[in-house]
């Protein structure tokens, strides 16, 4: 049965993007589509996705069927699945270490998804976070992926094409808050490689806009906010820099974070990084695109500082 269905699957793939007739496409396109809802799509999906014959539209198909699977359909499976269904999700993780980046993404939305279904024991009592970093230290071959996935937790708590309880989904939001500090050991360490600074600089972000319980004063000391900071004068790093800066000004007066004293140390390194980059603002070679996003710290720190500007505060 199943070896019939992943034939069928290719014969619907290769119809859709290669057969001139609109009308067979389409028809191909309505069937896919259906197959998707079905249950024996898990392992079909799967399948196809060990398969090393699979061409790019075949991964690129069975990537986002899977990811789909996990995120609104993960009660279809028996309790006793979930090993076999994390066990394949990360050697898949492995095997796409270095692409199809965007199969890689799928990969990575799924994980986080069953991350969200599952309680923290079944990811070795510590959570995902914690199973990530012993992970990472023991393969650092691997080192892209789990970048990714650890990029990709906090952005997929928020959501709701993962077809979560509520209290479920709140208990998983409040564990992985708890691993905040850890998350940014791992994307600290992972500064050590050069070509992935951006990628970097693009999880502190997620972290930094997911939770808002660290500290201001360690964060002003933090080597992943020194390396926003001083990034903001290069052309490569500009618009990660910026997201950062950007995340760090919201954080700085958060309802969820304390009270504007305690925010001190931050904002006080902050301000005059930003108003460093006042004579980008007036140089006409800037690319436009560069001289935008560095009018938005000036903007964004505007709007967030207002009562320290209006009150003339010194600090």
């Amino acid at each position: 049965m199943e070896a019939q269905a992943t034939a069928t699957v290719k014969e619907a793939l290769a119809a859709l993007y290669h057969h001139p007739d609109d009308a067979i496409r389409t028809a191909a396109d309505r069937w896919l589509q259906k197959f998707q809802h079905t249950l024996d799509a898990w392992q079909v999906a799967d399948t196809l996705l060990h398969d090393e014959s699979s061409n790019l539209e075949t991964l690129m198909f069975c990537s986002q069927t899977l990811r789909s699977k996990v995120q609104r359909d993960f009660e279809e499976l028996p309790s006793e699945a979930f090993r076999q269904l994390q066990d394949s999700l990360y050697a898949l993780l492995k095997k796409f270490n270095r692409g199809p980046p965007k199969v890689r993404t799928q990969i990575c939305i799924a994980i986080a998804a069953l991350a969200v279904h599952v309680p923290v024991e079944d990811w070795g009592g510590g959570g995902i976070v914690s199973w990530l970093s012993d992970e990472m230290k023991s393969q650092q071959e691997f080192i892209p992926s789990f970048l990714e996935l650890l990029i990709v937790l906090p952005q997929e708590t928020s959501s709701y094409k993962i077809a979560a309880r509520p209290e479920r989904r709140k208990q998983f939001e409040n564990d992985l808050c708890s691993s905040a500090n850890v998350a940014l050991s791992l994307l600290t360490a992972c500064l050590g490689f050069d070509e992935m600074k951006e990628q970097v600089m693009e999880g502190f972000a997620s972290w930094l806009r997911f939770c808002h319980g660290i500290a201001a004063s360690t964060l002003a000391s933090h080597p992943l906010v020194h390396t926003a900071l001083s990034s903001l004068n290069t052309d490569q790093f500009l618009e990660a820099a910026v997201n950062v800066t950007s995340e760090l000004i919201h954080f700085t007066v958060s309802r969820d974070s304390s009270g504007i004293t305690e925010q001190f140390p931050l904002i006080q390194i902050l301000i005059p990084h930003v108003m460093g980059l006042k004579e980008q603002l007036k140089d006409s070679s800037k690319d436009e695109e560069d001289v935008k996003a560095t009018a938005r710290l000036f903007a964004d720190m505007g709007d967030s500082y207002v009562d320290l500007i209006a009150t003339g505060n010194t600090s």
